[in-house]
């Protein structure tokens, strides 16, 4: 797992998700707040897609020689994000306490409910998106 991070940075070869770019920085359009890179194939998908946890949530499957194993990819936001930067729409703790929540909602329901987002599979690692094209690039 990496976190606020760009996928240009990693090894190549890998299966790799990312959390989106909603995280309330525009201007970086190729920063990932979380990556999740595996070297062998990811499935059964999820990430948050509202509040807190909005582009710092990622969670996948990896089928890993010793069987499957779910990972889950968090940053979590710090006391005052959004309060006085960026998008200055939050009070403090609020990111924070509702990212927790969102991930508690995940934990509870094993998925995509709750403001998550799932894909069916990703692919071996190029260029950056959550469709968990190949690393390389």
């Amino acid at each position: 797992m990496v976190t606020e991070g760009h996928r240009g940075l990693l090894p190549e070869g890998g299966y790799v998700v990312d959390a989106g770019d909603d995280w309330g920085y525009v201007d970086k359009p190729h920063h990932r707040k979380v990556l999740l890179r595996s070297r062998w194939p990811l499935s059964d998908v999820d990430w948050l897609t509202t509040g807190g946890g909005a582009g710092r949530v990622v969670t996948a499957l990896t089928a890993a020689s010793a069987g499957p194993v779910r990972i889950l990819a968090i940053c979590i936001p710090w006391a005052r994000a959004h309060v006085s930067t960026r998008r200055r729409d939050a009070t403090a703790w609020s990111e924070h306490l509702g990212g927790l929540d969102q991930l508690e909602v995940l934990g509870s329901t094993g998925g995509a409910d709750g403001g998550c987002q799932r894909l069916q599979s990703a692919c071996p690692a190029g260029p950056a998106t959550r469709e968990g094209r190949r690393a390389d690039g």
